[in-house]
C-alpha cells in the first residue's frame, strides 16, 4: 500500500508540475473556460486521448501529461503491479477530434483492461 500511495504522490506532482505557467489572454467574445488551457491541477487541453486507471475517466489531454503516463506506466510495469496508474490511447489531429472520440468511449460500457498489468491480462482472460 506504502508503495501504491507513493506512485500516486509521484504520478500527481509529474502532472501538477507540467500543468502550471500556461497563462494566456481570452477573446472578449470567447468563452473565459474553453480558452484555459488548464482542465484540472492534473490536466492541460490537448489532442492526446489518456485513460487515468485511478480515476476512472477518459481525457483529452496534452503532450506533457502524454509522455507522464507513458513513463510511470513503462515504471509500473518494471515493478510488476497490478494496475496500472494510466493508460496512453490515441494521437488526434486536433482537441476536437479528440472530444468526439472520448465522447463515444465514455458512452460505451467496456472493461478496461488495459489498466492491468500485461501479464494479469494474459493469465485473467474473460472470454
Amino acid at each position: 500500500m506504502r508503495i501504491y500511495m507513493s506512485k500516486l504522490l509521484l504520478f500527481s506532482i509529474f502532472t501538477l508540475t507540467s500543468s502550471i505557467g500556461n497563462g494566456q489572454e481570452a477573446d472578449a467574445n470567447q468563452d473565459i473556460l474553453l480558452q484555459d488551457p488548464n482542465l484540472s491541477l492534473k490536466y492541460q487541453r490537448g489532442p492526446y486521448l489518456v485513460y487515468d486507471c485511478f480515476s476512472k475517466h477518459w481525457v483529452c489531454t496534452a503532450e506533457p501529461e502524454w509522455n507522464q503516463c507513458k513513463q510511470i506506466r513503462e515504471y509500473a510495469i518494471g515493478e510488476r503491479d497490478r494496475v496500472m496508474p494510466c493508460s496512453t490511447v490515441k494521437k488526434f489531429g486536433d482537441d476536437q477530434a479528440c472530444i468526439k472520440y472520448q465522447r463515444i468511449l465514455v458512452n460505451e460500457s467496456m472493461q478496461n483492461r488495459f489498466c492491468l498489468h500485461p501479464e494479469i491480462r494474459e493469465v485473467e482472460k474473460i472470454y
